[in-house]
Parts: C-alpha cells; structure tokens; sequence
C-alpha cells in the first residue's frame, strides 16, 4: 500500500512538473510565430565563418588548388525548407592586371571592378563537396525545427529552471529527427524579453555513440531587429554558434565532416 501511494504522489509530481502555466504557452506560441515569419519569407543573408574558410580551403587543396581564398563573404539563401551557400569572392581590379600581356583596356575604364574569375571555380567546389547544402541544414533549417515544437500539444514540457529572463525547457521529441538520428531529449533555452531561443542542446539516438563520446548538438544564437523593403520586420540570427560532440561517421554529412565548432556571423539581409 505504501508502494503505491509513493508511486502516486511521484506520478502526480511529475505531472505537475511537465505542465506549462498560461505564460509560459503564450511565449512558446511567440516564440514560434516569430520564427514562422522569418522562414515565411526567401532571403539572402552575408554569413562569415573561419571554420567554413578552413573547410573551403582543404576542398580547394584537395582539387589541387594551393594559396589563401580572396574571400569577400558567403551569401547564403534560404528558401522555404532548402538553401544554398555561394562565395563572394573580393573583385578583381584593371589595375591589378597591368603587367598581364592582353589584358589592356578589357573590362572598361582602368581601375574598374571585375567579377572574380576564380569565383564560379570555387562556388563548384561548394556545391560537389555537399558543403552549400550542409550549410542551409545545419543553420537556420534545424533552428526552425525546434522552434516548430515547441508546442505543448504536441510534447509533454517540464519547466527545468526559470528567473526572470530565461525559461528553460526539457521534452522529449522522440519522433523527430535531426543529422538521421532520432533526439533523444531536447533542452531549449528562451530569452523571455526578446521571445527567442538563444541556446538549445539536441541529445541523440545514436547507433554510433558510446558512454564517452555521446552524439550530441549545442547551438547558442544571437539576433538582431532586420527590416525589409517593404518595411516589414523580422527577429533574426546574428550570430550562430553549433557544437557538436557527434561520433566521426554521423558528423560525416554528404562527405563533409562537421568541425567540433562551427562560428557563423550573419549581417546584410535582403528579403524577396
């Protein structure tokens, strides 16, 4: 008898723990709506990112292509659920090319600007080494799927810790999935004044983990207030910081292996 009402009173308080007050639903159902009007709309944004440089530059070498990239920024475009990652390389100057046998007076008045010609070259590394898809998969796409569940009708929440400024949430979104596993547990940070999620870690189904190297993902994220042409505006990712802890054959996406920590900054949107 004593059994059962220990299990009772255990089952009744963790119940109450995964029930969400009125408050707490009102900023999830914001925090959501926020982010579905930023992916509603096609955009382009500039991104800068070392670790990408780094990536772009073992592709370059590994198509026998040596020396630094004369890298202006990546211009990535998200589109619904897709996207894709140019190079922007730095424009080639007339002046640049005075000693170059033929090259006198093409492209217009001395000292305009040319397309790099090594751009298109390099935007063909991007592609066939699966980084420009990669790119789109592991940024705004996976921010947005976890901002769609978010929804108490859909997963049972436990409020973990809360003050005034964060609400920070533990579920279990055993369905979805995200690098082909399944998450095993979600915890997802919400900054309460600007109703956005400003860290949230996935932890991972994965045939591949061990005890000491867990398949797991931590992403941190900053915003900024971005208006559009037609005056509209959006709550969107300055910055984004993804850590991973994934074992070497699921951090192998599409031939491209994902470095330990992956820095994007983000600045110059443009909206379609």
């Amino acid at each position: 008898m004593k059994k059962l009402l220990c299990l009772i009173l255990c089952l009744s308080f963790a119940l109450r723990a995964a029930e969400l007050k009125d408050e707490h639903k009102k900023l999830l159902q914001d925090v959501r709506q926020s982010m579905d009007k930023l992916m509603e709309r096609s955009f382009d944004v500039h991104m800068m990112s070392p670790e990408i440089n780094a990536l772009l530059q073992l592709g370059l070498q590994q198509q026998g292509i040596r020396g630094a990239i004369p890298l202006e920024y990546f211009l990535l475009g998200i589109r619904g659920d897709g996207g894709f990652t140019k190079a922007v390389l730095r424009p080639m100057n007339n002046n640049n090319m005075g000693g170059m046998p033929g090259m006198g007076g093409m492209g217009g008045p001395e000292g305009d600007a040319q397309t790099n010609p090594l751009e298109e070259q390099f935007n063909k590394i991007l592609k066939d080494t699966g980084l420009s898809a990669m790119l789109a998969k592991t940024t705004f796409l996976p921010l947005h799927t976890v901002t769609k569940m978010l929804d108490p009708q859909l997963y049972p929440m436990e409020v973990s810790n809360e003050n005034e400024k964060g609400l920070l949430l533990s579920f279990q979104p055993t369905d979805q999935k995200v690098f082909s596993n399944r998450i095993k547990q979600a915890r997802v940070l919400i900054n309460k004044s600007d109703k956005t999620i400003v860290q949230f870690r996935l932890d991972l189904k994965d045939p591949n983990a061990t005890e000491k190297k867990p398949s797991a993902v931590l992403i941190k994220l900053a915003y900024g207030i971005q208006t559009a042409e037609d005056g509209e505006t959006y709550t969107a990712p300055t910055w984004i910081s993804i850590s991973q802890s994934l074992p070497a054959a699921t951090a192998n996406q599409g031939g491209i292996k994902l470095p330990p920590v992956l820095n994007l900054k983000f600045s110059d949107y443009s909206f379609q």
